[in-house]
């Protein structure tokens, strides 16, 4: 967590506003990886394709086993098919 404030940090506040660069995330996420270790846990990054939203499911180190997942791919899911249900709802109308 400590680098995730050092990355705040080290940029002036209306830089924030900006996207952070991938190193600057990497070099975050290597470092809270560094303190989970001691957890026993990782954190792995990935991109749901259907609503191109960022997933964070953090594992158990030894088993691999999905302990947490932010958001749970259910949710996102339900909304890449409610966005289907819209757009279909539009074409119906136009």
């Amino acid at each position: 967590m400590e680098a995730v404030r050092k990355v705040a940090k080290s940029q002036p506040e209306q830089e924030l506003q900006e996207q952070p660069t991938v190193t600057s995330v990497q070099e975050a996420v290597d470092e809270v990886n560094k303190a989970l270790y001691l957890l026993n846990e990782r954190l792995e990054f990935s991109v749901h394709e259907a609503t191109n939203r960022i997933v964070v499911r953090v594992l158990d180190r030894e088993t691999e086993e999905v302990l947490r997942e932010i958001p749970p791919e259910q949710i996102l899911d339900l909304v890449a098919k409610l966005w289907e249900l819209v757009g279909l709802l539009v074409d119906k109308k136009a």
